[in-house]
């Protein structure tokens, strides 16, 4: 809803319908000024057609703003965009739009432009806009890009067309292709050359075909020969390893190497997910299929949704354990130490905590990532006596296993390693989130009793407050009799 204003007298040279420039040079906080003598919705109601093209204007200005601030953290990642490639020219016309909109919307309120004229210029800025977005998209894919077109090439090659030129690649237009510039190329757009039509060599001379005849009677009758006719081949949708999402893949870009600050920017790399898939997952570049950073998201994901996912792994990467030479963690309960503050460093690094950094897919209820060897697998939690459900690499997905899920205690099990995969140290566990509680590394009960921050509470045999090490002597010492070795 535009505001409308009611002024007692108003200066010839101003306009009823205003706004004012905010900081990208667009048009900002739109009303409408009547002068008190004439503050009727009849006057209100002649300005509407301005008003309406305004807002059309306004509505832009939110696409503007966004790819305005694209480019800028591209050029901040050092992103280059040569002058005369399709990816200088989209950095050029879109540092030229907000002054563009903003003299569109000052013609219109003064009435030297008619509303209908501003909205049409209004639609093809947008147009143009749109096509210098997908020209920022491929500048950021890159390689990827072009050679998921591989199959449009060889359909294009296959009907007759020459191979794409240095700098091009070929897309699908109507029933044909076209040549299109890679983004980052300043060489000049070359012409597609349609394909020669294939034709058939002549019979031999002086041979006409014979005509079979049908009998009808007595008298025969000739058969005019059926016109053989090529079937017209179905064009098929061309096969991409990366399909483009509706995201904006600069902002993205943009979003992981601010949080991500030694993710180059050409490592970055977007995967269409199912569109049953609901979260965003991260993979870094050792779990990942390409060897880049690999943001999987399905085709509606907003960019709320991947920056969360993004902040997540962030999170997650400032207190993943290292090891002598940036080992990363395994079983071993020596590799887990999480590093981060000195509450975080009593614990070890959980399974699932593994998982989510990895970016496989969270953990079912009833059941938990756990700690084999150098990687995670799924298992049932302790109570959960239900069929097994396992992990399968290949799809990525958790799928019905053999047998029931007992979790995998080894028989020499250690207090350390038994409390481990019973959820202790997993911060999404309800043993885990217990332990937490108690040892005061949460601090929920220690605002509530007014204990020191970071203290557990007292120890019910008086040894002092409750830590991880105390309940560990508690599980291997039942009753104060020793029954086991602790690592802790």
């Amino acid at each position: 809803m535009v505001p409308v204003h009611v002024e007692s007298e108003t200066p010839k040279d101003r306009h009823a319908i205003r706004f004012e420039k905010d900081g990208y040079g667009l048009p900002s906080n739109l009303k409408v000024v009547l002068l008190d003598s004439d503050a009727t919705p009849k006057a209100a109601e002649t300005h509407a057609p301005g008003v309406r093209a305004i807002l059309t204007i306004d509505e832009l200005s939110h696409g503007v703003r966004q790819l305005a601030d694209s480019v800028d953290g591209m050029k901040n990642a050092g992103v280059r965009f040569p002058k005369k490639s399709r990816a200088g020219a989209a950095r050029k016309r879109i540092s030229e739009a907000p002054a563009d909109l903003f003299k569109i919307a000052e013609d219109v309120a003064s009435g030297n432009m008619k509303p209908d004229v501003a909205a049409q210029k209004v639609a093809d800025l947008k147009a143009e806009l749109l096509e210098h977005q997908q020209a920022l998209y491929e500048l950021v894919q890159g390689d990827t890009y072009v050679q998921a077109q591989a199959g449009t090439e060889a359909q294009a090659v296959a009907a007759g067309y020459k191979p794409a030129p240095k700098g091009h690649f070929y897309v699908a237009k109507g029933d044909g292709f076209d040549l299109r510039r890679r983004a980052d190329t300043e060489l000049p757009q070359a012409q597609v050359e349609p394909p020669k039509p294939k034709t058939k060599p002549a019979g031999k001379p002086g041979k006409t075909p014979k005509q079979p005849t049908q009998t009808k009677g007595k008298k025969p009758v000739a058969t005019p020969p059926t016109p053989k006719t090529t079937p017209t081949p179905t064009p098929t949708k061309p096969k991409r390893l990366h399909r483009r999402i509706p995201h904006d893949a600069a902002n993205v870009m943009v979003m992981t190497t601010q949080l991500l600050p030694g993710v180059p920017p050409a490592k970055v790399r977007i995967v269409r997910a199912p569109t049953k898939r609901k979260d965003v997952r991260v993979k870094p570049p050792a779990f990942s299929n390409s060897g880049d950073f690999e943001i999987h998201a399905r085709e509606k994901a907003t960019d709320g949704e991947i920056q969360a996912a993004l902040e997540r792994h962030a999170a997650l990467d400032q207190i993943r354990p290292k090891g002598k030479n940036d080992a990363p963690p395994t079983s071993d309960p020596k590799s887990r130490k999480l590093r981060g503050t000195e509450k975080n460093k009593k614990r070890l690094w959980s399974g699932d905590e593994e998982a989510a950094w990895r970016g496989l897919p969270p953990p079912e209820d009833g059941y938990r990532w756990v700690w084999q060897g150098a990687g995670v697998e799924h298992h049932n939690k302790p109570n959960n006596g239900g069929k097994r459900r396992r992990y399968r690499e290949k799809t990525d997905t958790i799928i019905d296993g053999k047998g029931q899920g007992a979790p995998p205690f080894d028989k020499d099990e250690t207090a350390e390693g038994a409390f481990d995969k019973l959820g202790g140290n997993s911060p999404d566990d309800e043993l885990g989130r217990w332990v937490a509680t108690v040892t005061g590394e949460n601090d929920v009960l220690q605002k509530i009793l007014g204990l020191p921050p970071g203290q557990g509470l007292p120890a019910p045999d008086g040894s002092g407050p409750v830590t991880r090490k105390w309940l560990l002597d508690q599980i291997a010492n039942p009753g104060g009799k020793r029954r086991g070795g602790s690592r802790s």
